[in-house]
């Protein structure tokens, strides 16, 4: 039944929604992360960090529509093009 529906649909409206269907099972399975802390185990810093950053033990959530590094490069740069330069002075 499903298959009949995509056929339905044609080629480019099926691959748009298997595309859609990967991507959200792929961000909810792997995008979703607890911070790694790179310290030695029983640190004055890691100690510090427990304590006093509780974001540091909650797992974050990425944006949805970009979440991979490896993507927003190519996003930036397509934003980038659209607006125009602006002068400014450092």
């Amino acid at each position: 039944m499903l298959f009949a529906l995509l056929q339905e649909l044609g080629l480019f409206t099926s691959v748009a929604i298997a595309t859609a269907i990967y991507y959200t099972a792929h961000y909810l399975l792997n995008a979703a992360q607890k911070p790694r802390l790179i310290t030695a185990e029983g640190s004055k810093l890691r100690h510090f960090i427990e304590q006093h950053v509780p974001a540091a033990e909650e797992t974050y959530w990425p944006s949805f529509w970009c979440y991979h590094s490896h993507l927003l490069t190519p996003i930036s740069n397509a934003f980038r093009q659209r607006n125009p330069k602006l002068n400014f002075y450092r």
